[in-house]
Formats: structure tokens, C-alpha cells, sequence
């Protein structure tokens, strides 16, 4: 999934390894300045939620991510 919303394109995706284990990875990319939200490998998303202009995802670590319009 991904969203484009003022400068920010905020994304979720994965891919199988090699070995068959999915892995995932999602954030926000700043399509002005190009800076990104830095995610730890092997932290997987929840199902993202869009609501009221703001991105919501929840994280394996229990961290709850907010992603807002700029």
C-alpha cells in the first residue's frame, strides 16, 4: 500500500527471502527533502489505517506509528 499525501508518500510493502520468510517493511518517505522514517529490519507492521488525514500503524514492538500530512 501506498499513499501520497503533501510531501510525504507513505508506504507498507514486503517481500520472501531466499529461504521463504516473508519480511516487511513500511514508513515515510519526504518527497521534498527525501528524508525517511528509519524502521528496524525485522519490525513488522500491523495493518495500516487510514483515518482523519493520518496514516496509523502499529508495529510488532507495540510502537504505534502516526503519520500526518504535512
Amino acid at each position: 500500500m501506498t499513499f501520497l499525501s503533501g510531501d510525504g508518500l507513505y508506504f507498507t510493502g514486503g517481500t520472501y527471502t531466499d529461504k521463504g520468510i516473508f519480511t516487511s517493511k513500511f514508513g515515510k518517505i519526504n518527497v521534498k527533502s527525501h528524508e525517511s522514517l528509519d524502521v528496524p529490519d525485522g519490525v513488522k507492521p500491523g495493518p495500516p489505517i487510514f483515518h482523519n488525514g493520518r496514516l496509523y500503524i502499529k508495529d510488532t514492538l507495540d510502537t504505534l506509528h502516526i503519520f500526518e500530512a504535512e
